[in-house]
């Protein structure tokens, strides 16, 4: 049976009375109250609901918290996120609804809704927040959600304007949602409906399986992603995994939604291996999700990462007309002048270059980068973008800071300054970052990092994959972070391996801090007995050091054994390991001495010395044929210590 009160679909011309009108209507039809606190509206959504007759039977009072404490004294907002935030942010919004709840109710009779209303009216920005950034808080009994952020252009008196409407529209649609709900479970009018009505948190986790953000919400850097064997005639594994995503938005409005917010996580196509599947389409992905987060908000703010192929930049399908139109259309929808925009790509070229500019892949990929508030996780294969992103785009777009944490960048052959290539994106970031991955970095072709004027205070995690780093480069690399905590370190190529003092070394002034370290190869293998000269320096100056990976040729220096190999392993860890990974690039020889040397470790645990050790897992190019492998393992458990044989940590 259809319900009687149907999702509000907004009419053409429709007014704020119209709109405050079917709010009361509701309210009253269900029996329900509201209460408000406002902020920039200043009391703006209270007037447009008492302006309609027979208000005093929905609507309870409200708050006008315009200055800040208001809003902690009267609104019970946390004043911890106010001070991390500001208060204009998605949550403060949701905390202010469920304050005006709970301060307009009375006589133990509770008010059933909140709205609260947050946002920068103008002339000036507020909390690095643009003119016209908007969120709503909507409360009930259900819970409480922030919506935004979203962006009204015009006049101070407009942006508050268009705030009063939007509010009332999405507690109109709110309202709709819960009574049609309510409807459905007291008629009972559709038993399989019924039996598919779960709690949002619980369908949340479910279809969390089929999301990589939710399955791995610690990314690991890019060129560590475990590979799927895609096979170039198949389907991507990636968009075989979101398909069932697709198919349950099909399936209920209450599966769409959560489904929804699910798939907007991210948007990584192409990540991992499946950019190999031939039956993967590259056209116009990225400009149709620009369309869809600049109209959607709330989608827009549901994505944290966001993979940035050189593929997704090839718009040559669109043309320069389709790409100027795409701009166009998402800079009108989120209040962007886009002709600004386009002349900070205009003045970064070469002044030779600029008569013949005309907007590509790279200014899309910059725009949507401007309209996701809460992207966490930004991964750059080589050559995405092909220029920089400039710094006064972004402002241009209102973005005065990026709210990224990591930083995944493949900087490539052709880059020759990495923080001039990542343009904005570095300069707008660098402040909350607290991961910096660097893969495909060449110095021996000249390359400079070109962080002299960056400042990292929140970088915590260091990653170099695959990269000619020179010594000068890694001690200036590990010169930045204040705490470091983790430190990753793998290259392809014996030539150009920085020697294990060096790296210790330049670790040292984190030796309180360090809690992850991973010194390793890739897929190479020592040949004719080439080690490096020098041995790795303990480790034990690393008091909180928890978790190691270890290459055999981090360990062994010299093909042939000596008698301190024995205890070599003793010699180097810290009381604090808890989980060790090692693998070889040698072969039985060497993996017979790291035997002996777990042998002397067990011993060396069974008297104390290792208190925290946990877990032993080994990746060794060739198995051994040891006989006592298998009482080495229950030597191990025994002690509580678990000793098998798995992948290298985030190994290809």
């Amino acid at each position: 049976m259809a319900s009687s009160n149907p999702p509000y679909i907004r009419r053409n011309t429709e007014t704020l009375l119209d709109v405050a009108s079917d709010v009361i209507c509701l309210l009253r039809s269900a029996g329900e109250t509201v209460g408000v606190a406002e902020s920039l509206t200043a009391g703006g959504v209270m007037a447009a609901l008492t302006s309609v007759p027979g208000a005093s039977a929905a609507f309870r009072g409200g708050v006008v918290s315009y200055a800040t404490p208001l809003k902690q004294l009267l609104l019970n907002v946390d004043k911890d996120l106010i001070a991390r935030e500001g208060v204009i942010h998605a949550d403060v919004a949701s905390q202010m609804a469920v304050g005006a709840r709970t301060a307009t109710s009375f006589d133990g009779s509770p008010t059933t809704w909140g709205l609260g209303t947050t946002g920068v009216a103008g002339p000036d920005l507020q909390d690095g927040k643009p003119v016209g950034t908007v969120f709503i808080g909507i409360a009930s009994p259900d819970g409480s959600q922030g919506l935004g952020p979203f962006i009204f252009p015009g006049s101070r008196d407009r942006v508050r304007e268009a705030t009063v409407i939007e509010a009332l529209s999405r507690l109109r649609d709110a309202l709709a949602e819960r009574i049609n709900h309510k409807e459905e479970q007291e008629k009972g009018a559709n038993s399989e409906a019924k039996g598919t009505i779960l709690p949002n948190e619980i369908l949340s986790v479910i279809l969390g399986n089929f999301c990589l953000h939710c399955r791995e919400p610690f990314p690991v850097p890019m060129l560590y992603f475990q590979e799927h064997q895609q096979q170039t005639h198949r389907p991507s594994w990636y968009s075989l995994d979101l398909q069932a995503l697709y198919s349950v938005c099909l399936v209920s409005r209450q599966f769409r939604d959560v489904a929804q917010s699910v798939l907007y996580h991210e948007f990584i196509p192409g990540c991992g291996d499946s950019w190999g599947s031939l039956d993967y389409t590259w056209n116009r992905r990225l400009a149709n999700f620009l369309r869809t987060v600049a109209l959607r908000p709330e989608l827009a703010a549901s994505v944290q990462r966001f993979f940035l192929s050189h593929y997704l930049l090839n718009l040559a399908d669109l043309g320069h007309e389709g790409v100027e139109a795409v701009l166009e259309e998402a800079a009108r929808a989120r209040g962007i002048v886009l002709s600004t925009f386009l002349e900070a790509y205009r003045r970064s070229l070469p002044p030779s270059e600029r008569a013949r500019y005309r907007p590509s892949g790279d200014e899309v990929a910059g725009l949507l980068i401007a309209c996701l508030p809460n992207l966490k996780t930004l991964y750059l294969t080589v050559n995405a973008p092909q220029e920089s992103i400039p710094a006064a785009a972004l402002r241009a777009a209102g973005v005065s800071r990026l709210s990224l944490q990591t930083l995944d960048v493949a900087s490539g052959t052709t880059c020759e300054n990495l923080a001039s290539h990542l343009g904005g994106l570095l300069e707008l970031s660098s402040p909350t970052l607290t991961t910096l991955d660097i893969s495909l970095f060449r110095s021996d072709r000249g390359a400079e990092l070109g962080f002299a004027d960056c400042s990292f205070p929140n970088l915590r995690h260091v990653s170099v994959i695959d990269s000619r780093i020179s010594e000068a480069h890694l001690e200036l690399l590990l010169s930045y972070p204040v705490g470091l905590q983790s430190f990753l370190y793998d290259t392809r190529e014996n030539d150009h391996l920085i020697e294990p003092p060096s790296i210790i070394k330049f670790l040292s002034r984190h030796s309180e801090t360090l809690e992850t370290l991973r010194l390793g190869v890739l897929n190479i293998m020592v040949l004719e007995g080439r080690f490096l000269s020098q041995p790795l320096s303990s480790l034990q100056i690393f008091p909180n050091l928890s978790e190691i990976s270890l290459n055999s040729i981090f360990i062994f220096n010299d093909i042939n054994e000596i008698p301190e190999d024995d205890t070599i392993l003793v010699r180097l860890l810290p009381s604090s390991v808890v989980t060790l990974w090692l693998s070889d690039s040698v072969g039985p020889p060497v993996v017979v001495r790291l035997t002996r040397a777990l042998d002397r470790l067990a011993r060396a645990t069974s008297e104390g010395h290792f208190p925290c050790l946990r877990r032993i897992l080994c990746h060794f190019s060739e198995e051994t044929e040891d006989t006592d492998e298998g009482s080495l393992a229950q030597r191990f458990a025994s002690l509580g210590v678990y000793l098998g044989y798995s992948v290298w940590p985030y190994t290809r």
